[in-house]
C-alpha cells in the first residue's frame, strides 16, 4: 500500500494530476477541497475513489482519499480539532490532520485534540497511521511532549525510523516558506504503530523542484510503501 501524506495548498482540481502521478493507494490532502471533480467524475482507467472530509471552507479542508479502497469514517463525539478526522482502511486505523488553531501558535496542542479525539481507534489495537501538517517542527520547544505522547501510545515517525535522524534535524523538509529552500523545516509527518513501521520498504520526501510538483505547494509530499501482506504488520 503506498501512503501519500501532501498539503496541496488549495487548487485540488489542478494539482490532481500531480497528486495521480505518485500512484497512491491512500493519502491524507490537507487544504483539499470538499468535492473536487475526481470524487464525482473518476477519470477513465483509474481506480473507484473513497473520499471523507472534514473542515468549514468548502475549498480548503482535510481529506483521506482511497483508491480501490474503501473507507470507513471514524466519527467522534469529542472535538476534533483544527482539523482531523478518522477512517479505517484495510484494517488500519488512519488519522488524518491538518493543525489549524484560533490561537497563534498553539500548533501542538491542535494536534494533541486530534489525538485526544480519536484515542479509541488509536488504542484499539489494530495498526495505525496518524499523519498530517502538524505545522510545528521538531526544533520547538512544544514539540518534544507531543512526540513523547506518540511514543507512549506506541507510534513511531516513519521519517525518523527510516532514516535514524533526529527530530529537529530532518535533512529532508517538508515545509518550504516562499519556495526558499534556505527558509525550510520538516513539519509534515507521518507516525505509525511500530508493527508497520517494520512493514516499510521504501520512504520519499519530494524535492521541491520535482517535475510533477514543482510550483504547486510550499509543501513536499511524503511518500511511504507499506508491505501489508506480512504478517506481522497486524
Amino acid at each position: 500500500m503506498r501512503f501519500v501524506l501532501w498539503n496541496i495548498r488549495s487548487g485540488t482540481d489542478r494539482k490532481w494530476p500531480a497528486m495521480m502521478s505518485m500512484a497512491p493507494d491512500v493519502a491524507v490532502i490537507c487544504e483539499a477541497a470538499q468535492r473536487p471533480r475526481a470524487v464525482t467524475a473518476t477519470a477513465l482507467g483509474e481506480p473507484p475513489l473513497s473520499w471523507e472530509w472534514d473542515g468549514t471552507n468548502t475549498n480548503k479542508g482535510l481529506a483521506i482519499a482511497g483508491w480501490g479502497y474503501a473507507l470507513r469514517r471514524l466519527d467522534t463525539t469529542n472535538a476534533t480539532g483544527r482539523w482531523s478526522i478518522a477512517a479505517k482502511v484495510e484494517g488500519v486505523n488512519v488519522v488524518g490532520v491538518w493543525s489549524c488553531p484560533l490561537t497563534s501558535g498553539a500548533y501542538a496542542g491542535e494536534v494533541s485534540r486530534a489525538l485526544d479525539a480519536f484515542a479509541a481507534p488509536i488504542s484499539a489495537g489494530a495498526p495505525v497511521i496518524v499523519a498530517g501538517d502538524f505545522n510545528v517542527s521538531g526544533r520547538h520547544s512544544t514539540f518534544e511532549p507531543l512526540r513523547r505522547r506518540f511514543a507512549e501510545l506506541g507510534l513511531v515517525s516513519a521519517y525518523h525510523h527510516v532514516t535514524g535522524e533526529p527530530f529537529g534535524w530532518e535533512s529532508s523538509r517538508t515545509w518550504h516558506a516562499r519556495h526558499d529552500a534556505e527558509r525550510s523545516s520538516h513539519i509534515d509527518f507521518i507516525f505509525v504503530s511500530e508493527s508497520l513501521a517494520g512493514c516499510i520498504t521504501h520512504l520519499d520526501v519530494r524535492d521541491p523542484s520535482s517535475l510533477t510538483t514543482a510550483g504547486l505547494s510550499d509543501h513536499s509530499p511524503v511518500i511511504v510503501d507499506f508491505d501489508l501482506a506480512r504478517r506481522e504488520c497486524y
